[in-house]
């Protein structure tokens, strides 16, 4: 290697131990993030097979939920053999998606908790990694309907996105087998702020059959 060369890689290689990089070859560098640095907002870790998510909140605060651990009574559940609907208490099977709140660093989980026909019954939680085992229920009901019991909720359909804006409000994108996709829009104390349709077809994702 010739003399300009050979102190042009020593400035490289310099320069990378100060920013925290690995020189991985002559003129060539990759960027490594310290371990010792967290975001506060880094996007949950859905597991492969979806059923659970790790969840990191800056330095202090961490969380692995199951979504066997996301439980409530959900109405007009299907009797698989009847087809006849009653309240069930469903279980969480499979994570559609999560969002976290940049600010609250609460976690929106959005899991399966039954299908039948081609039709997906889904509901809703927001979990604070400060207390893991305290996942608080998002009761879909819209605000000019009756109120449920505790721990009770119509259910979703597909969860299709979860996203929190720069105000708190939690965005969440639903639909069906027919199509039609609309998004529910949640405070930040979990009650349901309204319902548009993105796309609308046979379906009634808007509370208009509760």
């Amino acid at each position: 290697m010739k003399q300009n060369q050979f102190s042009r890689f020593f400035v490289l290689a310099a320069a990378a131990a100060l920013a925290g990089t690995t020189l991985t070859s002559c003129g060539s560098i990759s960027q490594q993030v310290s371990s010792a640095v967290q975001s506060t907002d880094q996007r949950p870790d859905i597991s492969e097979d979806r059923t659970s998510v790790h969840i990191t909140a800056g330095t202090k605060d961490f969380a692995h939920i199951y979504a066997k651990d996301l439980q409530a009574l959900v109405t007009n559940v299907p009797d698989p053999d009847t087809g006849r609907t009653s309240t069930q208490k469903l279980t969480g099977t499979w994570i559609f998606d999560v969002a976290q709140n940049p600010r609250t660093h609460i976690v929106a989980v959005g899991v399966r908790s039954f299908i039948f026909a081609e039709t997906d019954f889904s509901m809703l939680f927001l979990v604070n990694p400060a207390f893991p085992d305290k996942p608080q229920l998002v009761s879909f009901v819209m605000p000019d309907k009756k109120s449920l019991a505790a721990n009770t909720t119509h259910a979703l359909r597909s969860i299709r996105g979860l996203r929190f804006d720069d105000s708190g409000i939690l965005h969440v994108t639903h639909s069906d087998a027919s199509g039609s996709r609309a998004e529910v829009l949640v405070n930040p104390d979990g009650s349901i702020r309204g319902c548009k349709y993105i796309e609308k077809d046979e379906g009634q994702l808007c509370g208009e059959d509760h």
